[in-house]
């Protein structure tokens, strides 16, 4: 457990170091708060919906966000417990809100089932 926090610090300290200003700063925020919450997903799918060409891919991509938020955020969530290294390491300043909901990576693997349901419809 030790080398993954370890190397969760070095990226994140990586991160603070050398990609933080005002401009990128402000960048991240934003595109944080439109997909955390899911809610561009959400309307995307609904709006997918109506209209026959996209609908199935609405589907898919609604259906890619009931499974991944029970994947991650009611199960391996629970299962894996670990502590998101900005709570063990205080000297990581953060933009937004301390995150509840999954880790970088479970976001990563939605966002990959998101884009394939997307890529049906284009």
């Amino acid at each position: 457990m030790e080398t993954i926090q370890n190397f969760d610090f070095s990226i994140l300290n990586s991160i603070q170091e050398s990609l933080r200003c005002s401009f990128l700063d402000y960048f991240a925020v934003f595109l944080s708060y439109l997909t955390t919450s899911g809610i561009i997903w959400i309307a995307a799918g609904i709006l997918m919906l109506f209209f026959k060409k996209t609908r199935a891919a609405g589907i898919i991509l609604l259906a890619a966000l009931a499974l991944g938020f029970s994947a991650g955020d009611v199960l391996l969530k629970h299962l894996v417990n670990r502590p998101r290294p900005f709570m063990i390491n205080s000297d990581i300043v953060l933009l937004i809100k301390a995150p509840s909901g999954p880790p970088p990576r479970q976001q990563f693997c939605l966002l990959r089932k998101k884009v394939l349901a997307l890529s049906r419809w284009c």
